[in-house]
């Protein structure tokens, strides 16, 4: 999913500098990044968070949540300077329906991402640490703007044209 991602949003956008896969273990919770500018992550950048499920399986939210809280602590951690100017969830097949409803009313997020972060994030951020929910990261997740926050799921993925050429590659077929 990662690689048919990244060969997309090359092909989607030419507003990116640069675009590169990173997802695998230890990528800070960046599966695949835009760069709009050669400031890399110092300057702006949309992060492409891939979420490839079982048959049948949407994106839930406990998953999204630790996701986001990843975003955050890595951030206060020194990984990356900046936060990204879009942050979505490509999920093939789709999200549950709590974590649309989220998604869709962004200024809900900051109060549940905070309410249920001992439940998602605190140990499932890292495979060593707990992670508290800190006076810095709780200020943070309090003043993003969630409306950043979007997803992508199969059905609106093929309906975008700059999709067509990578999954030909991906699947190869004949565009």
């Amino acid at each position: 999913l990662e690689e048919f991602v990244e060969l997309w949003v090359e092909r989607k956008s030419n507003q990116y500098v640069r675009v590169e896969r990173l997802g695998a273990a230890n990528d800070k919770g960046r599966d695949v990044i835009g760069f709009l500018s050669d400031r890399s992550h110092e300057g702006p950048w949309d992060l492409y968070q891939c979420k490839r499920k079982t048959r049948g399986g949407k994106l839930g939210t406990p998953e999204a949540m630790t996701e986001l809280g990843k975003l955050f602590y890595h951030h206060t951690a020194g990984a990356y300077r900046t936060l990204p100017m879009k942050y979505i969830f490509v999920a093939p097949r789709g999200v549950v329906g709590p974590l649309r409803d989220l998604i869709l009313n962004p200024s809900t997020i900051a109060t549940y991402l905070i309410a249920h972060w001992d439940d998602y994030c605190a140990t499932e951020i890292t495979a060593t640490l707990t992670v508290p929910l800190t006076t810095e990261i709780r200020a943070l997740i309090g003043t993003f703007d969630f409306a950043r926050v979007s997803y992508l799921t199969a059905p609106m993925i093929v309906k975008d044209p700059a999709a067509a050429p990578a999954l030909s590659k991906m699947l190869g077929l004949i565009p």
